[in-house]
């Protein structure tokens, strides 16, 4: 590591970077081929915009120097002309392979924090594309890629354009590049906060050290420059701050790896998170061995069942199976499928035909409603009783839950005590959002209702386990939490989910989380993670389970529903290859015919590679 300070410019060199920063510029250059791939008009790379507070920075100093820990720091002053927030420091720990940085600053009036931004306006970002970790239905591939040399939306096609040229070619040229890693899709949410961009072999990647108390990153990026680049702190619902208050923003990686190989830049950055200490480490070696059997789901043969072929939740509501007659108006056949006969039917297939699975799902609606976490006792007089079948046969249960989507007609959706903003309802979300940062929602509701779950007491329904759903429904930048440090996407979710699990593992420490969040700071509260639902192709699952196994390594990779009869080999190949575990969710009938004897002896064979 080679500094180099003059009155000019302060620069570090490794072998693996380049620093410059003068009052004009900061620069971070590939060493090996000195091509400067940030090239910022400003050393202020990195500052906090208030809402409705014009605040112009400009560089004031640099100093740099040894630290006791080990890298050099390199200390950037910075002023403004505001009084609610007039100075800064922007504080950056070299290392040899990376550079981490944060930023410190103190305001001196009441203010929201709208977003932290990174680089000045008119950055040049020298690299081909961008890839952002997101996913949706339908899509073969696990991140979104995005060339970095489109245009402005502001131009129009130049003459020369041809009307032969097809729109999508002259459109590549006109349009920015503009993505963020907020979670409005259902699965997969929250995403990483980490946006890695590619020349060549070349990988720049940032990520948070930290969990941010922001809502995603957002990148509007035209011709390798850059438009805007910040954590989303919510705009005019950003974070509050009181006079006198410290900004805690967090620390930020920054780093190139040269080997052109996305996912080993993403081991990288979860590997600086291990390094740090930011996540805990963890081994499939000390799982539960039941954890590794086949898992089996009630969800399709419910579909079966009440003579439903759709499988996706959001195609059922309020749907009535044929012949099906409801008792209650809360929900269609599929819903009222998983009754007591269903379950003796099932246990009674997997005992007969010898199919080894090591535990089952009971998926919607074995419950009353979202967010009322207990048995339906007009289809389940004594649900303990029903668990203690399956216990029996060596068989653990588990239930489907959405924990952060939450039915109006839930009894904790009617307490506006438990609730965030007590209880108003979002134009974009339209359900009470549960508070769980609130000691009297963790207290009143999350306690009793685990216990009742999971305790052996007398009462109690002594399961072994969850399966999350639609983390989708979550916080908004629009929301107000009880304990303002819960405030952030990122945050909020984890702490909620950890908040379950911990409560949970008092009262099974082998029982099992099924997550849905590829996130490495959710490594601590989920077990293992499902690649959610997949239609056709069954490379999404691969796709998805190569983001699992390198975004959360030591959380088990679990394959889920594959949908089609044609795709059943596929799929139990795939999961094989995957070193996946495989959901299986049709034992009793699938497109709307019974199992042969011909499909039970297939699936024998298939799912004993996993007994």
């Amino acid at each position: 590591m080679e500094l180099i300070k003059d009155k000019q410019k302060t620069s570090l060199y490794t072998f693996y970077y380049g620093l410059e920063i003068s009052p004009g510029n900061f620069k971070f250059a590939d060493p090996r081929s000195d091509e400067v791939l940030i090239d910022s008009p400003s050393p202020v790379f990195f500052w906090p915009e208030i809402y409705k507070t014009a605040v112009n920075w400009k560089f004031k100093s640099v100093d740099a120097k040894k630290t006791e820990s080990g890298p050099m720091q390199i200390r950037i002053k910075c002023g403004s002309d505001s009084k609610t927030v007039p100075e800064m420091t922007v504080i950056i720990n070299c290392y040899e392979t990376y550079i981490e940085f944060s930023a410190d600053c103190t305001v001196k009036k009441d203010c929201i924090l709208a977003q932290w931004n990174f680089f000045q306006t008119g950055t040049k970002i020298k690299a081909f594309w961008a890839h952002n970790f997101r996913n949706r239905h339908g899509s073969p591939k696990a991140y979104e890629s995005h060339n970095l040399a489109l245009g402005t939306r502001e131009l129009t096609p130049p003459p020369e354009y041809s009307p032969d040229i097809p729109k999508e070619m002259v459109k590549q040229w006109t349009e920015d590049t503009e993505f963020s890693t907020f979670s409005t899709d259902w699965q997969f949410a929250p995403h990483p906060s980490f946006v890695l961009f590619q020349r060549d072999e070349v990988m720049l990647c940032l990520g948070a050290r930290d969990l941010p108390h922001a809502f995603g990153i957002d990148v509007w990026i035209g011709r390798n420059t850059v438009k805007k680049w910040c954590l989303n702190y919510g705009g005019k619902y950003g974070y509050p701050l009181k006079a006198g208050q410290k900004i805690t923003v967090p620390g930020m990686y920054l780093w190139m790896d040269y080997h052109g190989d996305i996912w080993s830049s993403v081991d990288h950055y979860v590997n600086l998170l291990l390094e740090d200490g930011m996540i805990p480490r963890r081994s499939i070696r000390n799982n539960p061995h039941w954890w590794s059997k086949p898992l089996y789901c009630t969800w399709h043969d419910q579909g079966f069942i009440a003579q439903h072929t759709y499988s996706h939740l959001h195609k059922t509501d309020g749907w009535i199976g044929k012949g099906r007659k409801l008792k209650s108006s809360k929900a269609g056949g599929r819903y009222n499928a998983v009754t007591p006969e269903m379950l003796e039917k099932v246990l009674d297939t997997i005992k007969r035909e010898k199919l080894p699975f090591g535990y089952i799902i009971l998926d919607a609606s074995w419950f009353v409603v979202q967010g009322e976490w207990e048995e339906d006792k007009e289809r389940f007089s004594d649900m303990r009783a029903e668990i203690e079948k399956f216990h029996k046969e060596g068989i653990k249960v588990l239930f489907w839950t959405s924990p952060l989507m939450t039915d109006p007609r839930a009894r904790v959706a009617k307490n506006p005590e438990y609730l965030c903003d007590k209880g108003k309802i979002l134009d974009k979300y339209p359900y009470p959002i549960i508070d769980f940062s609130n000691p009297k929602v963790q207290r009143e509701y999350v306690k009793p209702t685990f216990r009742h779950l999971f305790s052996d007491e007398p009462g109690c329904l002594n399961a072994d386990g969850l399966k999350l759903d639609y983390l989708a429904g979550k916080i908004f930048p629009e929301n107000t939490v009880h304990d303002i440090s819960w405030r952030g996407e990122e945050i909020f979710v984890h702490n909620s989910i950890k908040l379950m699990y911990d409560e949970m593992k008092k009262y099974k420490p082998d029982a099992c989380l099924i997550g849905i969040s590829i996130h490495p700071y959710f490594i601590d509260c989920q077990d293992m993670v499902r690649t959610y639902d997949v239609t056709g192709s069954q490379c999404q699952h691969v796709e998805r389970g190569k983001m699992v196994q390198h975004f959360c390594p030591g959380n088990i990779i679990s394959f889920d529903f594959v949908e089609e009869r044609y795709n059943w080999e596929t799929y139990f190949d795939l999961a094989e290859k995957g070193n996946g575990l495989v959901e299986f969710s049709d034992i009793l009938g699938i497109e709307g015919r019974p199992l042969t004897q011909w499909d039970y002896e297939f699936l024998r064979n298939k799912l004993k590679k996993w007994h």
